[in-house]
């Protein structure tokens, strides 16, 4: 392998780990904006639900 050969291939392994990495970005980034638009509505249900508390409160009743 010449000198030339193993500097392409360095750039293409290269570019390949930064599509990769822009890749798992793109990923964390749609995850947190999901996290993002359901954690108002599952504050919203965890007010409405019970809380251990209230549940051992009503048994005791």
């Amino acid at each position: 392998m010449t000198l030339t050969t193993l500097q392409e291939a360095a750039a293409k392994l290269m570019e390949a780990m930064q599509d990769e990495a822009d890749l798992a970005q793109r990923k964390d980034q749609a995850l947190l904006d999901a996290l993002a638009k359901s954690t108002p509505k599952q504050r919203q249900q965890e007010d409405q639900a019970p809380t251990p508390e209230d549940r051992s409160e009503g048994a005791a009743r």
